[in-house]
């Protein structure tokens, strides 16, 4: 069942997703709302260390919370040919950093949306990277499109 704060949340999260020149980040870092909750230590150092730096230095402006998969993208945004999402080159976790970064390259909208991400306590982490081979590839695709290599 949901709340008002819920569809609040969820109301503010559209209204943002269909403003023409918008991208649209689900951020739970930013400080204004956002929470993580049992983050472990790895994820947390990664996050905000490593990964948004890199990213925001790509984009050209402050991002806070660049893994955080849940995000909206206008269809202008998508379908902009200096963009072009749509490539065989996004295999695995690139196209995930790369809108971010040519977002903000670009000079769209950027805008964060606070959220909560709640991990398990004293369980499994879920994830979708595991072992050291995986984090380095992810880091790899991270170092390309912060120096540019998926650019159209």
């Amino acid at each position: 069942m949901e709340t008002a704060r819920t569809m609040s949340r969820r109301s503010r999260i559209l209204s943002a997703d269909s403003r023409t020149d918008s991208t649209t980040f689900r951020a739970r870092a930013i400080g204004r709302g956002g929470h993580g909750i049992n983050t472990p230590l790895e994820r947390w150092v990664a996050g905000r260390l490593i990964h948004a730096p890199i990213v925001s230095l790509a984009a050209g402006r402050r991002l806070t919370d660049t893994t955080n998969g849940f995000r909206g993208y206008s269809r202008r945004f998508l379908l902009d040919p200096r963009v072009a999402p749509f490539r065989a080159i996004f295999d695995r976790y690139a196209l995930l950093f790369y809108l971010s970064a040519r977002a903000g390259q670009l000079g769209y909208r950027i805008c964060e949306i606070p959220v909560t991400r709640r991990y398990p306590r004293n369980e499994k982490i879920p994830t979708k990277v595991s072992g050291v081979k995986a984090r380095f590839a992810m880091l790899g695709e991270l170092v390309a499109v912060a120096l540019g290599r998926y650019h159209p």
